[in-house]
């Protein structure tokens, strides 16, 4: 995916932000589970009237995800996703910009 985003948020200013993504997803159902794998790519740069560049951010994801539906009703899913990336408005804040990042979650969901 790419494209172009374009803010107007008072008369005489506006910013432009491309961004650009993709990725790959592999999954695997075997009975009453599922096994899944992502990787991410994405990246996006904005652009500020009179044609100054602002902050980027660009970087790649993991995610790997197992899902076990024991009754049609119920599902159960362990997901574990890490991130690198570099985002440059982290510097106006003082912090660095490059970040890494893992997270995990556990979800269960009832459909009614």
């Amino acid at each position: 995916m790419a494209g172009q985003t374009v803010i107007e948020p008072f008369e005489d200013f506006y910013s432009t932000t491309d961004f650009r993504a993709g990725y790959l997803l592999a999954g695997y159902y075997f009975d009453k589970f599922r096994i899944a794998g992502r990787f991410d790519l994405f990246a996006t740069q904005q652009h500020n009237q009179p044609g100054g560049s602002g902050p980027g951010e660009h970087g790649r994801a993991f995610t790997v995800s197992g899902s076990w539906t024991p009754y049609r009703w119920y599902r159960l899913t362990a997901e574990l996703m890490y991130i690198d990336a570099y985002d440059g408005r982290r510097l106006a804040a003082g912090l660095k910009p490059q970040r890494n990042q893992l997270q995990g979650q556990l979800v269960g969901r009832i459909y009614f």
